[in-house]
């Protein structure tokens, strides 16, 4: 019977996954079939060079980001080395590509290797830099998107309804994220509030402590704000403004004549918060139909504003299958290591 409940569900996962490639696919079929010739005139006469340099600086995005996870390791006092972080970083966006769940799977593949590598009484505290590195990666996401929207609100307003109200949707969800993470950061100073601390005891009664023991492991990252402070900066230049030097790459590649900035930025912002919808693996689609109605609101023609993301993805995806190299060649240690202050 158990055997039987572990297929279906595997199952189930699988056909999942399948619907939300086809979900994707039927995006990125749609954005190019109604401008079919505007694409092909657009991509006539790319220069591939940009886009070897956008796939380069696509890896420093990676590099980016195990670098904020390797600082959230060594916080918790877990010894790995930075290669070990990168591989592990590379393996999980591959992941999050070809298993169910998304990000969410990439995310277990690096859980499950802390898992392997530390003590049965300090795994929710290892575990816990996945989620921190997420953490802040959106918080720096959010914060961008609402910067940029705030210089982008002529072009906002002259959108079609349709993604107009995406874009509204995005930076609702990116300000009650960021009231979240503020208020999740800032427990301690909210305790006092009575309605506030009553809720806590009852979480805390129902999960059995788990509420009580993520306080604790928050109350350790809080003490390090120096650090925490240098993941949000990455977050914001080395990985988001990072992804805006991509678009604006591409754009130098497809030769568009007029590049907007702003609204690369703004676009990769949006963009990657609609990718966090677990609509398409990776965001693939639901990123490129946002990034490309934000283009052209910005000043992109149609050919412009499809080509642009999509080759965005194009390189994303070439990144992620890459990873699969790390996750064949990467030597599994049995080693345990345990946390605390090295």
């Amino acid at each position: 019977m158990r055997n039987n409940l572990k297929l279906f569900s595997s199952l189930k996962s699988t056909i999942w996954l399948i619907v939300k490639f086809a979900v994707a696919l039927s995006i990125v079929c749609w954005l190019i079939s109604g401008n079919y010739h505007a694409f092909i005139k657009a991509i006539t006469n790319i220069k591939l060079s940009w886009l070897i340099l956008g796939f380069i600086f696509y890896g420093l995005v990676q590099g980016s980001g195990a670098l904020r996870w390797y600082l959230l390791l060594k916080i918790q006092g877990i010894r790995v080395s930075f290669f070990e972080t990168l591989s592990l970083t590379m393996q999980g966006v591959f992941f999050s590509l070809v298993i169910p769940g998304g990000a969410i799977g990439g995310d277990l593949v690096r859980t499950g290797f802390l898992v392997s590598r530390t003590p049965k009484g300090n795994r929710l505290a290892a575990t816990s830099t996945v989620f921190m590195d997420r953490f802040l990666g959106m918080i720096a996401q959010f914060s961008i998107a609402i910067i940029f929207a705030f210089f982008f609100i002529p072009q906002i307003k002259s959108m079609a309804s349709a993604p107009r109200l995406t874009i509204l949707l995005i930076l609702i969800v990116s300000a009650l994220g960021l009231l979240a993470a503020f208020g999740l950061c800032l427990h301690r100073y909210l305790e006092k509030i009575s309605l506030f601390s009553y809720l806590i005891k009852i979480s805390n009664k129902f999960s059995k402590g788990f509420v009580a023991e993520s306080m604790e492991i928050m109350d350790v990252y809080n003490a390090s704000k120096l650090t925490m402070i240098k993941c949000v900066i990455i977050s914001i230049f080395l990985v988001q403004i990072n992804m805006s030097i991509i678009l604006f790459l591409i754009a130098k590649g497809l030769n568009c004549p007029d590049i907007s900035t702003l609204s690369l930025m703004l676009s990769i912002a949006m963009g990657n918060t609609a990718g966090l919808l677990p609509i398409t693996p990776g965001g693939l689609g639901t990123r490129d139909a946002v990034v490309k109605a934000t283009l052209t609101a910005g000043g992109f023609s149609t050919g412009e504003a499809i080509a642009i993301p999509l080759l965005f993805s194009m390189l994303m995806i070439s990144i992620y299958l890459l990873g699969g190299f790390f996750f064949l060649f990467h030597k599994r240690s049995k080693e345990h290591y345990n946390i605390g202050s090295q």
